[in-house]
């Protein structure tokens, strides 16, 4: 029963083990999955000032076009409002990146207000080789490797049960 008992707390330290990893491996994923966020928000923010440049040249057009009698001044005021539009929604980005940017300092442990650029260039491997990947992805599922360490343990809550029922031998 001694025995058992102490067998059962090995395997259930090797639990604790697995569930620090797991958690581990969380912290690793939030902080992947802000920084691409980050990356993402970038890559939206250079489109956004674009689309401002390309609202601002369609107002110059629209206002020439009004000036020579080729068009109405509601095309003059419609480039503007689209070029507040733009303006609004590259605001919006902005505090959308700010946010982010905080987010994943938080995710890192560093201060609120430390400043930096993300990479928006992301490079893939070339080859990727399903089987292997799929049998490494077997073998360190963290989900699959407590699932199992739940059931040692568990099989070590049954025998201690069973040898609860034996008599015992003074």
């Amino acid at each position: 029963s001694r025995e058992l008992t102490v067998d059962q707390l090995k395997e259930v330290l090797n639990l604790t083990d697995l569930q620090l990893r797991q958690t581990m491996e969380l912290n690793l994923l939030q902080t992947l999955s802000a920084y691409y966020e980050l990356a993402q928000l970038r890559e939206q923010l250079d489109i956004q000032k674009e689309t401002i440049a390309l609202s601002q040249r369609r107002k110059k057009r629209a206002e020439y076009r009004y000036e020579y009698g080729q068009g109405s001044r509601l095309d003059v005021l419609n480039a503007q409002v689209d070029i507040q539009r733009d303006t609004v929604n590259l605001l919006n980005l902005e505090q959308q990146m700010s946010n982010a940017k905080r987010n994943l300092n938080l995710l890192m442990g560093l201060p609120m207000d430390v400043d930096f650029q993300v990479d928006t260039v992301v490079q893939y491997l070339d080859e990727v080789k399903y089987q292997s990947l799929l049998r490494e992805t077997m073998q360190d599922n963290i989900q699959l490797l407590l699932l199992k360490q739940n059931l040692v343990v568990q099989e070590y809550d049954l025998k201690l049960n069973e040898a609860t029922k034996r008599p015992i031998v003074s």
